[in-house]
């Protein structure tokens, strides 16, 4: 037997991180929570649904190089699956583990452009060569069905964020977790005249206050060749971000407007850097490749990042 066939049918214990969540009903509408971001899922069945939110299961496993967890609620029931790379998905037990894979099929579904069946692994169709196949969440301004995201040489300007940057518009209301929706600049980076006028003082003063009894810096950030900057683990970057999940915000400049207002997520899990973009206008870039929306993604410390016209550095503190 071969390491890698011994590799996937071991047990294995499945982290809570990142946190992934689900519901879905029986007419194929859902929703797919990563790290407090949520996106609104349809399908034409249920059974389409539940293939298209395993598959981006899948994928996020596939980043991370291990199995992942998702709590899937459905008819007032919730169960935990854990999902591996390599398509398999097997209930959860109460010790976080579960079982060696013995006899288990992986799931498949039809591409939502030439509708051939394919495997949940199929990260594109194996007919027309679509982007992720399976793909069930809908486009934040068009709920009528699945997204098709449009590639585009050209940066998207964020002159007016209600027009252009959806995640602007759609980040208050798609975080799992209460948002403070006018929270403090990050310490170092702005003064308090960087701080929205039209912020709640009181809520402002608790932010601040929060964000001190917690602090444990494990990541160091480098801003368009600034000094590096010690921050917790868990951040949320862009230009005036919510407080994703309960991180820490971090507010960077952008001169070209190109950053959108909650531009990305980082965490940082046991040594390793994991950068999620939350559906920004322009992208997070890593070596000239544009990282998947809504996807953690394992980067190295000390890589260079362009969140739209910015330049990050990230490392390990």
């Amino acid at each position: 037997m071969s390491t890698e066939t011994r590799q996937i049918l071991d047990p294995h214990h499945v982290s809570e991180w990142p946190r992934i969540t689900a519901s879905v009903d029986n007419h194929g509408r859902g929703s797919i929570t990563v790290n407090g971001t949520s996106r609104t899922c349809s399908a034409e069945s249920l059974a389409a649904l539940r293939v298209g939110i395993i598959a981006r299961g899948v994928a996020i496993a596939n980043s991370l190089h291990r199995p992942v967890r998702l709590d899937v609620t459905e008819a007032e029931q919730t169960h935990a699956l854990g999902i591996r790379p390599e398509g398999y998905v097997q209930l959860v037990d109460a010790h976080g583990m579960i079982p060696a894979v013995d006899g288990l099929a992986v799931d498949e579904g039809r591409c939502r452009v030439c509708r051939r069946l394919q495997p949940v692994t199929s990260s594109s169709c194996i007919q027309c060569r679509v982007d992720e196949p399976l793909r069930v969440e809908v486009d934040p301004n068009e709920n009528s069905g699945p997204i098709l995201w449009a590639d585009s040489p050209y940066p998207v300007l964020d002159d007016n964020a209600e027009a252009i940057d959806a995640n602007d518009s759609e980040q208050a209301t798609t975080v799992d977790a209460e948002p403070i929706h006018q929270p403090a600049p990050a310490p170092i980076l702005l003064d308090d005249a960087g701080v929205d006028e039209d912020a709640d003082v009181d809520e402002v003063e608790l932010t601040r206050i929060t964000r001190r009894a917690t602090f444990s810096p494990t990541l160091r950030l480098r801003v368009a060749g600034n000094e590096p900057i010690a921050l917790s683990g868990r951040v949320a970057i862009g230009r005036r971000p919510l407080a994703v999940d309960g991180r820490e915000p971090f507010t960077i400049d952008s001169p070209s407007r190109q950053v959108s207002r909650t531009h990305a997520t980082i965490d940082v899990e046991d040594g390793q850097i994991i950068v999620t973009d939350l559906h920004s206008a322009n992208g997070v870039v890593l070596d000239g490749v544009d990282l998947a929306p809504g996807q953690p993604t394992i980067v190295p410390s000390g890589a260079a990042l362009f969140l739209g016209d910015v330049r990050v550095v990230v490392a390990s503190a």
